[in-house]
């Protein structure tokens, strides 16, 4: 059963949703596969590098969620992003590989070095 069940015969849930659907389902999909998962807001928080403060807010629609953090929420919990035809987000069973940013550090900050 979804945690929002229990509020879908509040008229002012109902208007809530109206304007927040993609937020209420994107947070549906995190909780209910983090219950299916058997793990807490801080073990998904653990696991994508966040704080079990934000997980909540997601889980409960208060915030709009960056892409970055929005990409590895989803894939430590092995779901996929697509919109349209386009594959954002794929899920895997080899999260660290994805998630692994080591590369990031090797970008200059200046991409541009030469003196004009």
């Amino acid at each position: 059963m979804s945690f929002f069940k229990q509020f879908e015969g509040d008229p002012q849930y109902q208007k809530y949703r109206q304007r927040a659907s993609l937020r209420i389902k994107l947070a549906q999909s995190i909780y209910n596969q983090r219950k299916q998962l058997i793990w807490s807001q801080g073990k998904l928080a653990r696991e994508a590098e966040t704080t079990q403060k934000v997980i909540s807010m997601i889980e409960n629609a208060e915030v709009n969620v960056g892409f970055d953090l929005l990409q590895r929420i989803l894939i430590v919990l092995g779901l996929s992003l697509k919109i349209g035809s386009t594959d954002l987000i794929i899920a895997t069973d080899n999260a660290n590989d994805v998630i692994d940013n080591s590369w990031s550090e090797k970008i200059p900050t200046k991409l541009n070095s030469r003196a004009n």
